[in-house]
């Protein structure tokens, strides 16, 4: 993992990409300017936190002198850690893109951040006693405060249902481990809609059935705990929900057109 500063005049700064990187978090230290993302653009200023993934095209239009602050994320990190923070990180990761571009929404979360950003950068340039161990429980604490950021609905800022497609979404990644919370009448009895019309509503507003989005969803974090981290395939059963191995064979190789085993052999040798 790396800690970096960048301070930026006013024009054009386009991250490098770097190879083995999970995902960059970058915080805005200070100045003001767009952030464009795949064609789109979003402003920036003081206390907005930006996600960067290894594929997505990142620029940066400084309107006055930036300093960001990068948290990098790669592969053996990832790998090292336990299993709880290597989810929590997976968790991030894979629901960046149901969020604004800003993954800070909670209000009192963006000075709170601010505080642990600092604290980070005084723990780098003093080294003392127990460095890493502080680091490590500050950098923990940010996580959690993400994914929390990522259950956050701003109330009355979007139409209602838009509001609720939000939520359905957040109940699917909070439970993905529990295949029995997912079953349609149990989401609907949780959202106090018919069994019928959950299903209707959400490809309605998702543009997929809940049975697509759902599996599509899991094959991405069984993909991910794969190539960044070191569990073994009936860790990855037990954590999902499947019969056994052979169950998650199946389905994985339906979705990616390769069995786990080759999936992760054949992923650590390009990222």
């Amino acid at each position: 993992m790396l800690f970096e500063i960048i301070s930026i005049s006013p024009g054009q700064y386009k991250p490098p990409k770097r190879r083995q990187v999970f995902f960059e978090l970058v915080f805005v230290l200070s100045g003001q300017g767009l952030h464009r993302m795949n064609q789109h653009h979003f402003s920036y200023k003081p206390d907005k936190l930006f996600m960067i993934a290894p594929k997505e095209h990142h620029v940066f239009m400084a309107h006055t002198a930036t300093a960001f602050y990068f948290i990098r994320f790669n592969q053996r990190f990832v790998q090292e850690h336990h299993k709880e923070f290597s989810q929590r990180l997976a968790f991030i990761y894979h629901h960046y893109t149901h969020l604004p571009l800003s993954i800070l929404q909670h209000p009192a979360d963006k000075s709170l951040v601010r505080e642990l950003i600092n604290a980070m950068i005084r723990e780098k340039e003093h080294p003392s006693y127990y460095q890493q161990a502080v680091i490590q429980q500050l950098l923990n604490s940010l996580l959690i405060i993400i994914a929390r950021n990522i259950h956050y609905v701003p109330p009355s800022t979007e139409p209602s249902g838009i509001s609720t497609a939000v939520e359905l979404l957040n109940y699917i990644h909070f439970n993905i481990h529990y295949p029995d919370k997912l079953k349609a009448r149990k989401m609907a009895q949780y959202f106090n809609f018919s069994t019928y019309y959950i299903g209707e509503y959400f490809r309605s507003q998702v543009g997929q059935t809940l049975q697509q989005y759902k599996q599509n969803y899991r094959m991405r974090l069984v993909a991910s705990r794969l190539l960044y981290t070191k569990m073994q395939i009936n860790e990855i059963v037990h954590e999902f929900g499947y019969t056994d191995a052979s169950h998650l064979n199946r389905s994985f190789k339906a979705h990616t057109g390769m069995s786990p085993s080759l999936f992760r052999k054949v992923g650590k040798m390009t990222i």
